[in-house]
């Protein structure tokens, strides 16, 4: 196959042409199923005749992807895939487009970044450009510009939505003095910065321009922790998890600028969302409003709750303990727990039990609980407050619908500030709902003190959001995981205890904490997971397995794994302010390899995260909400649940701040215990907190030492790894290909071996 342009030195020209082909050639341009494509429809480039070889010189695996069958003439030989994307004009010409492995899908669309590439080079003043994707879950568009004179981002944002779609909009635009080349004269894409490497310089900031621009900075940089943001500064680059977007949504919200979370991880920068708030239609979401009442169906987690019957259902809560200032009145906290009571509908829930439970929306209006210590000894304060907290978290009655206590602790004029303690049955309330339920108080304290009135529209309801849920369990997309699923609960082994032990209360149990030290959890956060396009998650879960896998001495870890439950998969529903409970809990099995490198094994455990459909939804669905007896057994001995940040709960508010007394416990000691451990990561005091909780009745303390201090140790190196890689490393799913392939086969194709890649081999 023979094509060929003839070069003019004295055009620019805006795309590569290739050429018109040869008579007597054989050239081909095919879509994914090896289909003719018709004149102005990209396609892969294939070439044939008798110049094309048989094949790769002693690699058969290789030869036999890359020369194919003749797919249109029988006997016709074989076929060439050059894996370059091409379009034929109605001139005749072809033009590269990139590469067909450079194609990813962003927002349900197929995008080639080479298209873009095309068309930002005819903006004037641009002088080279080359446009790549960055991924984790969501692709993004990475647009690295050489200009001739100034780089202005705006000129060149303007310049590309005149004439291509959003979903074809770059995410970053990065200046470069000139593009790195391989020794071939080839784009060195490898060598290419990563937006991290770029974003929250000093020198790269540029101020906001306008009203809504400076209050989605302002929002970001509390939630964030820093002391300024950029408009152009990336999101998650700064430490933005998918927990912080739901936070700045939800704030955004309040503020007036409607948005959604995919919106947070379509544009990643204070100027791209700048444009959506503007552009978003909020008339379609369905959001019940007023004071609800009549029945709510139960949840997935809420059916696991109600699995364990027992006479301590009503013990079973989530609390917080806050510093209170002086100047908040009793009349003022009235007020505001009335308010909260009316637009949080899941906290009047109250629960009937006949042949199964039931649940429904009550009346309760929000009583505010008074303890006068004022006039006690300081020192005797800690106790005293433990006490009126525990006797407070053992009072309420899910059967009566009292799921909240609010309790005002007024404490010696010589003590700085009162005390708030509020206790809510978790059956009502998770960790994303207490950021929610803290910001709410906080803003309408403000509006107290500042005489203004509250006009705020609810987010969907819990009632919306199961109802859509239910609605969602009975499509094919999950129905089709239920194979998915019990493959991966039939594998499951227990793990091994020093004392042999059943039906243990939570009066046996006792934590092991660890701590990351400052310095590697902003790594953690902000940096290392650019290299591999991880989340924090995926290097915690990795060596949780790592350190699983070691002292079981199996190579197959089975991990109960708690997410938010908050994913943005059902249409129409905004639950960024809806306090309830809705945690996805799901079961997840890594094969841990041995005797690999860090980046293997990160690939490793990255990929086979990538490969859990739905983010673990579908299992809940399928066994509370279709009843699907195959997924009843048993599936994990150890919980794993990420928190995220808690500095930015009550960091910013006027009236509050966390309390350091013990509040009690937040379940009843003689609940029985499920899991044989609980892990939990907490980011606080700006230091990630390890938190295992296990029964003295069936671990020896210093087993359980031994394996925090492993985790740590485990997940030191990984940062530690990450931090000192050089150049960025990508897995199947970065090009949505994750169970197409393998990371190992992915690296044979680009030629990437563990010596040129990795620092060395680990044991553990």
């Amino acid at each position: 196959g023979k094509l060929l342009h003839r070069i003019q030195r004295d055009i620019k020209y805006d795309i590569i042409p290739i050429g018109r082909i040869f008579s007597a050639s054989e050239v081909y341009i095919v879509n994914a199923q090896q289909q003719l494509c018709p004149p102005g429809v990209s396609g892969e480039l294939l070439i044939g005749g008798a110049g094309v070889s048989p094949g790769y010189l002693h690699q058969p695996e290789l030869s036999a992807t890359k020369f194919i069958t003749h797919p249109f003439i029988r006997d016709g030989g074989r076929l060439y895939r050059t894996g370059d994307l091409v379009r034929r004009l109605p001139s005749g010409e072809i033009i590269f487009l990139g590469r067909v492995d450079d194609q990813v899908k962003i927002r349900g669309y197929r995008v080639e970044p080479g298209e873009v590439s095309r068309v930002l080079s005819g903006c004037e003043g641009v002088h080279q450009c080359v446009v790549t994707t960055e991924s984790t879950d969501q692709p993004r568009l990475i647009a690295y510009v050489v200009m001739e004179g100034v780089f202005d981002q705006e000129v060149l944002q303007t310049y590309l939505k005149d004439r291509l779609p959003d979903y074809m909009q770059p995410s970053f635009y990065i200046p470069l003095p000139s593009l790195p080349l391989t020794s071939n004269g080839k784009i060195d894409r490898r060598s290419l910065p990563s937006p991290a490497t770029v974003a929250g310089k000093s020198d790269n900031y540029v101020a906001p321009r306008n009203e809504i621009e400076e209050q989605l900075a302002v929002i970001w940089a509390g939630l964030l922790n820093v002391e300024r943001v950029g408009i152009y500064d990336n999101f998650f680059e700064l430490g933005g998890d998918s927990i912080v977007v739901i936070q700045a949504v939800s704030r955004a919200k309040r503020k007036g600028l409607h948005l959604q979370v995919q919106d947070m991880f379509d544009y990643q920068t204070v100027a791209g969302l700048a444009d959506m708030v503007r552009q978003n239609n909020i008339s379609s979401l369905k959001a019940e409003q007023g004071l609800l009442t009549g029945n709510c169906e139960l949840s997935p987690i809420q059916h696991w709750f109600f699995e364990q019957e027992n006479s301590r259902l009503s013990y079973f809560n989530q609390s917080i303990l806050l510093q209170l200032g002086k100047d908040v009145t009793s009349d003022e906290l009235h007020i505001v727990f009335h308010e909260i009571l009316l637009k949080h509908d899941a906290l009047r829930f109250v629960y009937t039990k006949n042949a199964v439970w039931e649940q429904l929306y009550g009346n309760n209006e929000g009583k505010l609980e008074e303890v006068d210590l004022s006039v006690i000894e300081m020192e005797q304060l800690p106790g005293l407050i433990t006490e009126v907290c525990s006797r407070f978290q053992a009072s309420l009655d899910i059967e009566k619908g009292e799921l909240v206590r609010f309790v005002v602790i007024r404490t010696p004029g010589s003590d700085e500030d009162d005390r708030l303690f509020i206790a809510v049955h978790h059956l009502a309330i998770d960790g994303v709902s207490w950021r929610i339920l803290i910001d709410d108080m906080q803003n309408r304290l403000d509006y107290l003190k500042e005489n203004k009135d509250v006009v705020e529209l609810k987010t969907s309801s819990y009632r919306d959001w199961i109802n859509a849920l239910i609605a969602f369990s009975n499509t094919e997309r999950v129905t089709s995981q239920l194979t998915y699923w019990e493959n991966v609960l039939g594998a499951f082994r227990p793990l091994p205890v020093d004392i042999k032990r059943n039906g243990v209360l939570r009066k046996s149990l006792t934590t092991v904490e660890t701590a990351l030290d400052s310095e590697l959890t902003a790594a953690l956060l902000r940096e290392v997971n650019q290299v591999y396009n991880t989340e924090v998650n995926d290097l915690l879960l990795c060596a949780l397995g790592m350190t699983v896998a070691a002292w079981s001495g199996s190579d197959q870890v089975h991990i109960g794994l708690e997410s938010h439950g908050r994913e943005d998969i059902l249409p129409d529903i905004d639950i960024t302010g809806t306090v309830g409970w809705f945690t996805n809990k799901f079961p997840v099995r890594l094969d841990i390899e041995r005797h690999v490198s860090e980046g293997s094994l990160i690939k490793s455990v990255k990929e086979q995260l990538r490969s859990i459909p739905d983010k673990g939804i579908g299992y809940g669905c399928l066994r509370y909400l279709n009843n699907a007896t195959s997924l009843r057994n048993n599936s994990w001995d150890i919980v794993f649940n990420y928190l995220g940040q808690l500095d930015n709960v009550v960091k910013s508010s006027r009236w509050f701040k966390g309390a350091n007394e013990y509040s009690g416990d937040h379940i009843s000691p003689e609940y029985p215990v499920r899991d044989r451990f609980v892990v939990k990561g907490i980011v606080t005091g700006n230091t990630l907190k390890i938190y295992w909780t296990f029964s003295s009745e069936q671990y020896y303390s210093s087993t359980v030492e031994k394996l925090a201090a492993d985790y740590i140790a485990h997940l030191t190196a990984l940062i530690r790894h990450c931090s000192n890689k050089e150049q960025k490393a990508i897995t199947p799913s970065d090009f949505g290909l994750n169970g197409k392939i393998d990371y190992k086969e992915l690296d044979a194709l680009l030629g990437i071996t563990e010596s040129e890649d990795e620092d060395g081999i680990i044991k553990f």
